[in-house]
């Protein structure tokens, strides 16, 4: 793995970081909650089933509606970001 690649991915890697401690109001316990429900939820067979379960896992772990509210809002922006690159 060359140095580029390690770099970009710890810039990504901060850049998550960054946009779930914004989506929990900066409250690190909770953000620190989050990732572990993200990174604990499996990837389903299509996007939306698998947005459909981690609002539920995050629901179960009672991550208040704002808060998730805010995560789906960064999912979605991310989303069209990404639909809207041009094609390789």
């Amino acid at each position: 793995m060359t140095m580029e690649k390690l770099l970009f991915n710890d810039i990504l890697g901060l850049s998550l970081t960054t946009a779930i401690l914004e989506a929990a109001d900066w409250n690190e316990s909770v953000a620190a909650r989050i990732s572990f429900i993200i990174g604990k939820s499996q990837p389903m067979s299509t996007v939306a089933e698998s947005k459909n379960l981690l609002r539920e896992n995050l629901k179960k772990e009672n991550i208040s509606k704002n808060i998730i509210d805010n995560i789906f809002m960064l999912i979605d922006l991310e989303e069209s970001r990404i639909k809207t690159r041009p094609k390789l």
